[in-house]
């Protein structure tokens, strides 16, 4: 391999490096540093590295790591730093020679988002798969005592007679029961795997039908809803039942977080990859402290179980969309609205 194939290799590595002198001298920068700053090589080739790589970090009084090595030993240290509102881990990488002088200093700084997206969504995949197993335990065990006193109270509401006068409490357990029964039955379709046949989805389409749907619902809380597509007929790979299912759970979840005639924005935009789905309403927005459990499992602000999905919504969105190789974010502020983001890859055209 010549220095023309390192070159290339150097220039093509998705981190930012940049290469110093025994003298704190720049001597060599890849293309991704050079595109951070906005500079060419042949401009930060020769300056001293302290003033460019201080000027990177957003911290007050950051300072280029300074470095002693003792004979023969080679050192390695890393932080995190925030470059230009990105989180970065930087490592610094002295080499020194035979003799045990400092021969030049490596300054290599990693993007963490991608790693840190990665860990949290295998964390989440992890902890829904432990839920749904002890739901699905959960469901079975409630779901045949429920049978059995549903059953009886039919017999017995049948054997009385029809001037009895606490038929009204038979009733009340009934709804009781019912209410139980939905449950079991939200936690049995949540345990289920997902079983996804895969086709190409009109996104937009799908969104239309999904709101024609739902008119009577945005009519009775006179909501306005505003529709802002930049994209151009965008088409995923997927369950169309699915996702749109997990795009009626967030549209009703905004639907009820507004008040009468407030708004909810849906809109998209794409690259050549992927397309992005943005659902903004003007609620009350969300805290701080529920904010970290959306997606929970069973977590739910609002009271009652009837008609709801027992905190189950947000979770199956959210398997729904990990199934369909996506992600989806949540932004909100208390008095300020929340908005969803779904990002989606793009059907690909076949050759």
């Amino acid at each position: 391999m010549d220095d023309t194939d390192w070159l290339e290799i150097f220039d093509a590595l998705g981190g930012m490096i940049c290469i110093l002198d025994h003298t704190g001298r720049i001597v060599r920068v890849n293309r991704t540093f050079c595109t951070l700053l906005g500079k060419s090589p042949e401009a930060l080739e020769g300056t001293q590295g302290e003033e460019v790589i201080s000027a990177l970090h957003t911290a007050p009084g950051a300072q280029l790591t300074k470095i002693l090595p003792h004979v023969g030993q080679q050192l390695h240290t890393e932080r995190f730093v925030e470059i230009k509102g990105v989180k970065f881990a930087e490592s610094v990488v002295p080499f020194v020679t035979e003799e045990g002088k400092q021969h030049w200093t490596a300054h290599v700084y990693r993007d963490t988002m991608q790693q840190d997206r990665f860990r949290d969504a295998l964390i989440q995949s992890e902890k829904m798969a432990a839920i749904r197993r002890l739901a699905s335990e959960i469901a079975h065990e409630i779901n045949n005592p429920l049978l059995y006193i549903s059953n009886y109270l039919y017999l017995i509401a049948d054997e009385l007679p029809a001037e009895f006068s606490g038929r009204e409490y038979l009733e009340r357990i009934q709804k009781g029961v019912d209410n139980l029964t939905f449950m079991t039955r939200e936690l049995l379709e949540f345990s289920r795997p997902l079983l996804i046949s895969f086709s190409p989805v009109d996104i937009h389409e799908m969104i239309d039908s999904l709101l024609d749907k739902m008119n009577i619902a945005f009519a009775d809380k006179q909501v306005n809803v505003v529709r802002d597509y930049a994209c151009c007929a965008p088409v995923v790979n997927g369950s169309r039942e699915l996702l749109q299912q997990a795009i009626e759970i967030l549209v009703q979840n905004a639907i009820d977080a507004v008040s009468t005639t407030g708004t909810i924005c849906i809109s998209t935009s794409c690259t050549d990859e992927h397309i992005s789905l943005h659902i903004k309403d003007s609620g009350a927005g969300i805290s701080s402290e529920n904010l970290m459990r959306i997606f929970d499992p069973f977590f739910t602000t609002k009271s009652g179980l009837s008609g709801k999905r027992a905190g189950l919504g947000l979770a199956l969105c959210y398997n729904i969309i990990y199934q369909h190789h996506g992600e989806i974010t949540v932004v909100s502020r208390e008095k300020d609205g929340t908005t969803f983001s779904i990002l989606l890859p793009v059907e690909q055209e076949r050759t």
